[in-house]
C-alpha cells in the first residue's frame, strides 16, 4: 500500500501535540465507554489517544476493533519517516512499541465469529512486510540487556522489549491455520526476526517467550521442508539463514536448542507446554533440516536420547483431548491447525513424529548409534504406556496406532541385522513390566505387531547364541595380520586407523605397514568399515546372519535360479549368480540375479579377483563358492555390501536336519520380490527353540519369559538369553548336529 493512500493526518499530527501522562490515563478510561472519541482523535494524530487505546485495547469493543485495527497499521506505516530524526527516535520507539501492544491484543481478542474478522486477517497479510520490517528493525539494532537500543525509551526494560516482540511476531504469525503461516514466514524479514528473537538466551526471561520462538521456528522448518520459501543464490535454506544469524555457527544453534529441551525435562511437569516445543523444535532441527551438518551438531549433543526421555514422559501422560480438538488432522509431518492445537494435541504430534522419524535418524550414525539410545533410554517402556492411553486419544488415535505400527512391525525388526541392535534390545526387553505387557500392549491394536517384533529378536537371539559359539576361536582370540600367530586379544596391538588389525609385536606391526600393504588398505578404507571391536564384530555377524538366512531359502532361490536363468545349482567352484538378501525390509526379501546382468539395487560388481581367489582355494580344500549381496537398513538409503565367501558342503548336515525332525516347526520365512513366502529349511535355530513350549515360540506368552527363561513368575535366576546359551551348548555337543558349523573357514570381507 502506498504512502499516499494512508491517513494523512496522522502524518501531519504525528508530533508531541498535548502528550502528558495524566492525559493517558484519562483517556484509558474513556476507552470502554467514548471509544468513538478516543479513536477520533487519534486518527487526528493526537499520540496520547494512540498510547490510550494500545495500552487498553482488550477493552475496545468488538464493532470498533476493525477501525482501530487499521489505524495502528496506518501509524506503523507513517512512522517510518519520523524514525530518520535522530531527535524524535526514542520517542517514536516507544509508540511503536505501544501500537505492537495494541496489535497483538486486539489479535487475541478476535476469533473466528468476530465481526470483521476477515476483514483484519486481510488487513494483517497486505500489511505484514511492514510490521514484520519494523520487528526485525528492532532486533537489528538491539544494543544491549541493559539497554535494548540506543537512547531514552521511556523506561522500557529488556524484558519488555523482547516479551512485546515475540508476542506480536509469533501472536499475528502462528494465529491462523498451515495456509496462513506459510504467507507469513514466506516474508524473509519476519523469519531473521523471529531467528534473532530465538537465539536471546536469558534465565530471567518467561519460558513461554522463547516457546512461543520455538513454535515458531519449527514451523518454518516445515514449511522449508515443502520447499515453500525462494531465497538468494547464496542461502541454501532456513539452516543457512539460521547459521548467518547464530554467533556460533551451527555448534551454537546445537548448544542452545538441546539446552532448553533439556531444561524443561528438569523442571518436570511445569510448562510441559514450553517443554514440547523445545522438543519439537529439536526434532525438526534434526529430521527437517535440510543442512546434514547441523542435524548432525544435533545428534552429537545427544539429542535422541533427551528427545526420548520427552516421548517417554509424554507416553505415561493420560492424553485427554477436549471435544474441539477430536477432529484435527494430524500426520506424519505434525501438520495441523495452530487455532485448535492444545497442548495435548502437540504432545499427540511429537509421538507420532517421533516414533515415525526414528529409521530416518538412524542413517546418520554407523551401526545405529541412534537407534540403540532410543532403546537404552527407555522406548519401549513409553511404547507400552503409549497402548495403555490409546482410547483417550479418541479420533486421532488411528494415528498414534500408525507410528507404534510402524516403530515395532518396521524400524525394530528391520535394525535387528545389527549385532549391536540385539544387544540393546534383549537388555531392554529384560526390563520390562509383562504384567503391562498383557494389561495392555497385548489387549491394543499393535498387538501382532508387538509379537512380530518380540519373535525376531528371539531368532536374532538364537543366532547370536550360535554365532558366539562357532566363532568362539575368533571373539576371544586375534591373529597377527604379519607372521599370522594366534593369541589372546588382550597381548596384541592394534592399527590405531581401522581399529580392527591386530599384531602380536611392534615389529610386525611396522612389517606389515610398509611392506605387506596395510598402508594402503588402511588408507582407502571406508569409515563405515573402521572402528573398534564393536564395528569389527558387527561385521562378522552380519556375515553370518547373511549366510544362515541364504542357507534356510537355498533350496527355494536355486529353483528361482532354475525357473528364471536356466540354470541348475550352481557350481561347487563356479558360482553363476548371486544370492540377495535385503534386511531393508521385514521379513527379508531374498532373490539371486546372475553374475554379469547389471543388479539393479546396486552399481557395485563382482570381485572377480576375489572370486578367482576363492575358485582356487575350493579346488584345493573341497569347498564351495557362494557370493552373498546384503542390503541393511540406513534410514532412507541402503547400505550395499557384498559377502563373497568359501563354504563348505553342509548338505549332508541339513538333510539330516530334515530326516531326524521331518516335522519340525519352522520360523517364518523371507519372501521373494513378489512378497511370496519362501520355502525353508529346518536349522538349528528350529531345534534349539524346540525345547521351548508352542505358545513361547509363536510369541503369544513370550513376554514372560525375558527376565525368566522358565517362565516363573518375577525374574528368575536365568534370562532366556541364557537359557538359548545353554541350550545352543547342548546342540554343539551334540555330535551330529554339534558338529554343524554354518560360519564357514572364512570371514567373508564386505
Amino acid at each position: 500500500m502506498s504512502s499516499g493512500s494512508r491517513n494523512s493526518a496522522i502524518r501531519a499530527r504525528i508530533p508531541l501535540d498535548l502528550w502528558t501522562p495524566d492525559g493517558i490515563e484519562r483517556l484509558k478510561a474513556d476507552v470502554a465507554h467514548k471509544t468513538r472519541e478516543v479513536i477520533k482523535a487519534a486518527s487526528r494524530g493526537f499520540l496520547n489517544a494512540v498510547f490510550a487505546l494500545a495500552g487498553s485495547s482488550e477493552l475496545i469493543p468488538a464493532e470498533y476493533r476493525q477501525q482501530t485495527f487499521s489505524l495502528y497499521l496506518d501509524y506503523l506505516w507513517n512512522a517510518e519517516e519520523k524514525f530518520q530524526d535522530l531527535l524524535l527516535r526514542p520517542f517514536f520507539l516507544t509508540v511503536i512499541f505501544s501500537i505492537f501492544y495494541g496489535l497483538y491484543t486486539l489479535i487475541e481478542c478476535v476469533d473466528s465469529s468476530s465481526v470483521g474478522n476477515e476483514a483484519i486477517d486481510e488487513m494483517l497479510l497486505k500489511d505484514w512486510a511492514n510490521i514484520a520490517h519494523w520487528i526485525k528493525r528492532f532486533c537489528d539494532t538491539f544494543k544491549s540487556k541493559d539497554d535494548p537500543f540506543p537512547g531514552e525509551t521511556l523506561g522500557l526494560t529488556y524484558k519488555e522489549w523482547y516479551t512485546r516482540l515475540v508476542c506480536t511476531l509469533t501472536g499475528l504469525a502462528m494465529r491462523g491455520d498451515m495456509k496462513w503461516s506459510k504467507q507469513v514466514w514466506a516474508d524473509s524479514d519476519a523469519r531473521l526476526a523471529l531467528y534473532h528473537l530465538w537465539f536471546h538466551d536469558d534465565r530471567s526471561l518467561d519460558r513461554e517467550f522463547p516457546a512461543k520462538c520455538s513454535r515458531g521456528l519449527t514451523a518454518i522448518l516445515q514449511h522449508d521442508k515443502a520447499g515453500a520459501f525462494k531465497f538468494p543464490k547464496d542461502v541454501d535454506g532456513v539452516a543457512s539463514e539460521l547459521i548467518k544469524v547464530s554467533r556460533n555457527g551451527k555448534e551454537g544453534i546445537a548448544k542452545l536448542a538441546v539446552s532448553r529441551l533439556i531444561a524443561g525435562l528438569k523442571n518436570g511437569d511445569d510448562d510441559l507446554e514450553d517443554t514440547c516445543e523445545y522438543a519439537q523444535t529439536v526434532w525438526a532441527l534434526v529430521v527437517w533440516c535440510n543442512n546434514r551438518p547441523l542435524s548432525t551438531a544435533l545428534l552429537e549433543k545427544q539429542a535422541v536420547i533427551f528427545l526420548t526421555k520427552m516421548f517417554v514422559k509424554f507416553a505415561r501422560l493420560r492424553l485427554e483431548l477436549e471435544e474441539k480438538d477430536l477432529g484435527v488432522r494430524l500426520g506424519a509431518s505434525g501438520e495441523c491447525d495452530s487455532r485448535w492445537r492444545s497442548p495435548d494435541v502437540a504432545r499427540c504430534v511429537f509421538i507420532v513424529n517421533f516414533l515415525e522419524s526414528l529409521d530416518f535418524i538412524s542413517s546418520f550414525g554407523t551401526g545405529c548409534p541412534y537407534i540403540r539410545q532410543a532403546l537404552h533410554h527407555d522406548i519401549l517402556h513409553g511404547i507400552i504406556a503409549c497402548t495403555s492411553n490409546l482410547t483417550s486419544f479418541s479420533e486421532v488415535q488411528d494415528n498414534v496406532t500408525r507410528a507404534l505400527t510402524f516403530f515395532l512391525g518396521y524400524t525394530i525388526p528391520v535394525h535387528l541385522a545389527y549385532y549391536s541392535v540385539i544387544l540393546e534390545l534383549q537388555n531392554a526387553m529384560e526390563s520390562v513390566d509383562e504384567g503391562e505387557v498383557e494389561r495392555w500392549v497385548l489387549k491394543s491394536p499393535v498387538r501382532s505387531e508387538w509379537i512380530k517384533f518380540q519373535c525376531c529378536l528371539l531368532e536374532r537371539m538364537v543366532y547370536k547364541a550360535q554365532y558366539l559359539k562357532s566363532w568362539a576361536s575368533e571373539v576371544g582370540t586375534a591373529t597377527c595380520g604379519q607372521c599370522q600367530k594366534k593369541d589372546d586379544k588382550g597381548k596384541f596391538k592394534k592399527c590405531a586407523g581401522c581399529q580392527t588389525q591386530h599384531y602380536c609385536s611392534k615389529e610386525c606391526q611396522v612389517k606389515h605397514w610398509k611392506f605387506g600393504g596395510h598402508r594402503e588398505v588402511c588408507k582407502e578404507m571406508d569409515d563405515d568399515m573402521r572402528g573398534g571391536s564393536g564395528h569389527h564384530e558387527g561385521r562378522m555377524f552380519l556375515n553370518f546372519l547373511t549366510k544362515l538366512d541364504v542357507y534356510r531359502h537355498k533350496k527355494s532361490l536355486d529353483k528361482l535360479a532354475a525357473k528364471k536363468y536356466g540354470v541348475d545349482s550352481a557350481p561347487p567352484s563356479s558360482p553363476s549368480y548371486v544370492y540377495s538378501i535385503q534386511y531393508t525390509f521385514y521379513p527379508p526379501v531374498l532373490g539371486i540375479y546372475k553374475i554379469g546382468d547389471e543388479d539393479e539395487d546396486s552399481e557395485e560388481k563382482v570381485d572377480w579377483k576375489e572370486t578367482e581367489e576363492l575358485k582356487e582355494e575350493a579346488r584345493l580344500t573341497g569347498g564351495e563358492i557362494y557370493l552373498f549381496k546384503t542390503l541393511l537398513p540406513s534410514g532412507s538409503g541402503v547400505i550395499a555390501r557384498r559377502t563373497s565367501s568359501l563354504e563348505y558342503n553342509h548338505k549332508e548336515a541339513m538333510d539330516f536336519l530334515d530326516g531326524r525332525f521331518p516335522s519340525i516347526g519352522k520360523r517364518p520365512s523371507g519372501v521373494d520380490s513378489d512378497g511370496n513366502k519362501l520355502h525353508v529349511t529346518g536349522d538349528m535355530a528350529d531345534i534349539v527353540l524346540l525345547r521351548f513350549p508352542p505358545e513361547m515360540r509363536s510369541g503369544e506368552q513370550l513376554h514372560k519369559y525375558w527376565k525368566n527363561g522358565k517362565a516363573n513368575t518375577g525374574p528368575g535366576d536365568t534370562t532366556l538369553a541364557m537359557e538359548i546359551s545353554k541350550s545352543m551348548e547342548t546342540m554343539f555337543a551334540f555330535g551330529g548336529v554339534g558338529s554343524l558349523n554354518f560360519a564357514g573357514n572364512r570371514q567373508g570381507r564386505p
